[in-house]
Order: structure tokens, then sequence, then C-alpha cells
């Protein structure tokens, strides 16, 4: 902030360059990657990670954290929220995890948690001598 007040920056320098070379020119990205962002991730302990990575975080976490996709979509600058889902939005274990768990809860509720599921076996058995058919009968 102090350096666009500096610059004498406003909101009305539509088109004016946020961030600068040394002297006051447009960051050329090769020399930025190689001078600033590869030695700050070597030194945050992130060797290898691209600049484009944090846009595929950024998304991965708002999906994840149940951010409305609109919101997702608009906050990285997206025409469609499908790309927001199929390009940047990563699966996470976190997520697969809450997902087994909810369809768990779904298809065996907590009072019938404790009871062990029968054979395949068992279960025509048990049906056949309560019918007199067989479930496969019965189809």
């Amino acid at each position: 902030m102090d350096d666009t007040r500096r610059r004498g920056l406003t909101a009305a320098d539509a088109d004016a360059l946020v961030f600068v070379a040394p002297k006051g020119g447009p960051i050329r990205y090769d020399k930025w990657r190689r001078r600033v962002w590869i030695r700050a991730c070597q030194q945050a302990g992130l060797a290898g990670l691209a600049l484009h990575d944090l846009r595929r975080v950024n998304a991965t976490v708002l999906v994840a954290e149940g951010v409305n996709l609109k919101t997702a979509q608009a906050r990285l600058g997206h025409s469609d929220p499908r790309l927001t889902l199929a390009v940047y939005a990563q699966a996470t274990g976190e997520g697969d995890r809450t997902a087994a768990n909810l369809l768990g809860d779904r298809l065996m509720p907590p009072s019938t948690a404790n009871v062990r599921p029968r054979s395949r076996a068992k279960r025509a058995q048990t049906a056949t001598s309560t019918t007199g058919t067989s479930a496969k009968d019965r189809l």
C-alpha cells in the first residue's frame, strides 16, 4: 500500500501497474520467478510449487469449505462455474472421508450399526423359509 501511495496511484489509475520491477517498469515473469518465487518456495519448504498452483489451492479450499460455487467462480474470475470445478477444484482426502461417512450413515443408521450383515446365501435362505419361495423366484 505504501508503494502505491509513494508512486501517487489512486483508484482512478485503472491501467497503472500495482506491482512493478525495481526500476518501476513491468515485472518480467521469468526473472521474478527465478529471483523471487523459487527462492521463497524453497525457504518455505515448498520447492517445486508453481505460481498457478495457488489458484488450484484457492479453488479447492473454497469448494471444500462449502463456499457457494458462484462466489468461488467470481473470486477466481471464471466465466463458468464448470471451469472452477473441472479444472481447479481438486478432490480432497477429507472430502472423500466425509462423503463415505455420510453415505454410511444413510445406508446403515446408528440403530443397525452393530448388527453384522448376513451373507447373500443366508439372506436367500431366510427369505425362502419365511415365504416358501426364494427371493430369486419372486423376481
